[in-house]
């Protein structure tokens, strides 16, 4: 067996535990307002735990393994941000290309996306995607030597699982200025 299909085993199993352990008091919830025995006078521990405990272990398998697939769909081959909803990846120029060059890029990539809104900071530049659901994304782009750095992150939940979105973001960056020669 590969070291590197156990490595990410063991990243699925960890984030399937953390996942379902995150998912859990929202499960115990639905199923004590659902069984009504709260009202009733009953406290936590006579509740029914157990339903909780499966629909929750079954929801973040489901949340998980989606998760793995899109990441394998991607062909997403870093061990050290695999199933990660915070990626960071560098960007190597192609030509010789000046920041500000590179900036009016990422303006007309953000203005030519309807999502996308754009800002500029002292060294760097932030693009943010608003998702469906009320998720934003934020990539921070910062300029190094050579390259650019690019850092994706999901602005709110960060503790769930993001189904590859920030790295597909990355990937679409990336695409974008190939085409354009950067």
């Amino acid at each position: 067996m590969k070291k590197s299909f156990a490595f990410k085993l063991l990243i699925i199993i960890w984030s399937w535990i953390k996942t379902a352990a995150i998912l859990f008091p929202i499960c115990y919830l639905l199923v004590s307002v659902k069984q009504g025995k709260l009202k009733y006078g009953y406290d936590f521990f006579e509740v029914d735990w157990r339903w909780a405990l499966m629909i929750s272990i079954g929801v973040a398998m489901v949340f998980v393994v989606w998760t793995a697939m899109e990441f394998s769909r991607l062909n997403f081959s870093d061990l050290k941000q695999y199933l990660k909803s915070r990626q960071k990846h560098y960007y190597n120029y192609q030509s010789e290309a000046d920041v500000s060059e590179v900036k009016s890029l990422l303006e007309s990539f953000a203005s030519a996306n309807r999502r996308w809104t754009s800002s500029s900071s002292i060294d760097g530049f932030i693009l943010s995607k608003k998702n469906p659901y009320f998720i934003k994304d934020r990539l921070t782009i910062t300029w190094i030597e050579g390259g650019l750095e690019i850092e994706a992150k999901p602005i709110g939940m960060t503790f769930l699982p993001d189904m590859g979105r920030n790295f597909k973001h990355i990937l679409k960056l990336g695409d974008y200025l190939k085409e354009r020669g950067v």
